[in-house]
């Protein structure tokens, strides 16, 4: 690990929580001088006047570490024994700790544990080598197909783009790796060139690659520049299908991004990687670069996003790509006869994780396991889920620059305005407040539940709603949709389109959101809509399940409305519930501030990630 400074792990003390207030960071110093003052002078008499400076410890400063960090030197004269030096800091203004070293670790990190942990909880406390291990900055890398804002096509990118920006906050030291694609370089990013990858053998002969690098604050993003493979226009394939070379694409990437870590004197701790993209990676790792001592004690983490994309080609791209041949069966990469990268991240990773912790139960049956569930199964010990967060800095009602008028939960008023403004936006008639708008932003999909949508329209529209739909997706469910528009024209809005405007627009103007997903990773939709007021109705899997609770009028609990048999009747049951309270004002209003009141930032998520890589690190 990169080190700031060398500590002993009996030395740390670490608050995994956000930097305490002011007022706390003041009570804080005056409780831990009481405690030392008080250790001290129960240790022997002849440190009474052992030159404690109270005036010195009130000022101490509780900036970033990163420059000379501040100390109380507690000096015991010529009993060095009991001599205490405690830096205490707060990474990134997220984190408070203490650092003891010499003598004070025998007779006061006891006592500074117990006194932390009873004003923030013995979860928010990391001790010993675990917080020895934060305070010497973490390394990770993360690799990723498409990170968000550079390159998009769904949540992956969301993922990819936040979740690294937060674990730098807390100290972490991260690179990002991905491709370099055409859609980045319309783009207006400060990029800079550092430099070629070292050359590899592919295909037979030597190759290289340029890298390009973007930074923010002490985050680092790097492309990996192979105009061959990634100056297309689209990321994975054209609308009539992938692109057959995509084996080579992201294989080529994955190599050239370990070989781009040893460029960089990199050694990184953890090596992230998302979806099978980067999942053969960590082929690369265990078979190419096993031998490696650049990477000898670099663990890793494979996060599942959707488990039914799997990367399969046929055997040959073994040998293309500079795998060895033998890994062509069924206890590594072999999976019916092709080659499965997904399969390789599940094999070869220290450990896996899905995006909600319902949906790592879920592709362990063979309903959801898409002929995975059996190795899934194997690994259930290493087998974790952490729910996707999302930035509010994008999907935020009271600062969003596509919707009419801003709103909030204390000035609710905006969003009528917005349903108006909706309704205009897809050419259907004005209503009074009694008719609820139903909106959905989805791939038209089977997996979205678009089957049993199309089933369930006629008696959709029987509650007396209206419904808005954007989206892709696949020709039968636009043509069913679009026969729909033409029977419902003064009920239904239909855009087939990818349309970031309108998609806000949506968001704020609905009523209702409707997600009937067959499975459901994470789901950002729902945490979207619920901070626009706009209430969900989801079918009960995956991220839904754990984000959604079913509303009851009794006791006013709940944020949304679920059901969970996967058809039309079940879905229209679990709708009409939601436009019976939607009638009743007084108990939609309360429901509607509940809504927004629900907080899925990117607080609590990256914690969790901590904590895994931290256990990772030590197996």
């Amino acid at each position: 690990m990169g080190s700031l400074f060398e500590c002993h792990p009996a030395d740390a003390i670490v608050l995994m929580e956000p930097k305490p207030a002011g007022n706390m960071i003041h009570f804080i110093r005056q409780e831990l001088e009481r405690i030392i003052r008080g250790r001290i002078m129960d240790g022997t008499e002849k440190i009474l006047n052992a030159g404690l400076d109270a005036e010195f410890f009130a000022k101490l400063p509780f900036e970033s570490f990163l420059g000379s960090l501040p100390r109380l030197q507690l000096s015991a004269g010529k009993f060095p024994e009991a001599s205490v030096t405690i830096p205490c800091f707060a990474s990134g203004d997220e984190k408070f700790a203490v650092f003891l070293k010499d003598g004070g670790k025998d007779f006061l990190h006891r006592t500074i544990i117990i006194f932390l942990r009873s004003h923030f909880g013995k979860r928010s406390l990391m001790t010993g080598r675990k917080a020895c291990g934060i305070i010497r900055r973490m390394k990770i890398a993360m690799l990723a197909s498409e990170v968000a804002p550079f390159a998009k096509t769904g949540g992956l990118a969301d993922v990819a783009g936040a979740l690294p920006k937060v674990l730098s906050k807390l100290g972490l030291e991260v690179v990002v790796l991905m491709p370099f694609y055409r859609e980045t370089k319309k783009k207006d990013f400060s990029l800079k060139k550092i430099g070629s990858a070292p050359g590899f053998i592919w295909n037979g002969k030597q190759e290289n690659c340029s890298l390009w690098e973007h930074r923010e604050g002490g985050l680092s993003f790097v492309f990996v520049e192979k105009d061959e493979y990634f100056d297309r226009a689209y990321l994975y394939g054209t609308p009539q299908g992938d692109y057959p070379d995509n084996g080579e694409r992201f294989a080529f990437f994955a190599r050239a991004a370990l070989e781009t870590l040893r460029l960089l004197n990199f050694r990184p701790d953890i090596i992230h990687g998302h979806d099978w993209q980067s999942a053969v990676a960590l082929a690369y790792l265990k078979h190419v670069y096993a031998q490696d001592s650049f990477f000898a004690k670099t663990r890793s983490l494979f996060t599942i996003h959707n488990l039914a994309y799997q990367g399969l080609f046929e055997k040959e791209i073994l040998g293309r790509v500079g795998l060895p041949e033998f890994l062509f069966n069924m206890e590594d990469l072999e999976f019916y006869g092709k080659v499965n990268y997904l399969k390789a991240g599940i094999l070869y990773s220290t450990a896996v994780n899905t995006v909600s912790p319902r949906y790592s139960q879920e592709i362990q049956t063979p309903e959801f396991g898409h002929r995975l569930d059996g190795l899934l199964r194997k690994r259930h010990g290493s087998l974790f889920g952490i729910l996707n967060g999302v930035d509010y800095s994008d999907w935020n009602p009271s600062t969003d620059k596509f919707i009419i008028r801003k709103f909030d939960a204390s000035r609710p008023g905006g969003k009528f305005d917005c349903r108006a403004d909706l309704l205009n936006s897809f050419s259907l008639p004005g209503s009074k407040e009694a008719v609820p708008v139903v909106g959905m932003v989805s791939r038209l999909a089977g997996q979205k539940g678009f089957d049993i949508l199309c089933d369930a329209l006629e008696g959709l529209f029987k509650l007396g709603v209206y419904l808005v739909v954007l989206g892709t997706g696949e020709k039968t469910f636009q043509d069913a949709l679009l026969s729909a528009k033409k029977k419902y024209p003064q009920s239904f809005g239909l855009r087939i389109a990818f349309d970031e405007a309108l998609s806000h627009k949506i968001y704020a103007g609905s009523d209702i959101f409707l997600i009937p997903s067959r499975y459901e990773p994470c789901g950002l939709t729902q945490m979207y809509s619920l901070r626009y007021g706009t209430v969900p109705v989801v079918r009960a899997t995956g991220g839904l399940e754990d984000t959604i609770q079913e509303y009851d009028q009794e006791s006013s609990t709940g944020n949304g409305f679920k059901f969970k048999e996967y058809s039309a009747s079940a879905l229209l049951t679990s709708l009409s519930r939601a436009v019976s309270v939607f009638r009743q004002k007084e108990r939609w209003q309360a429901l509607l501030t509940k809504a927004m009141s629900c907080d899925f930032s990117w607080d609590r998520s990256p914690r969790e990630y901590l904590r895994l890589y931290e256990k990772i690190s030590s197996s």
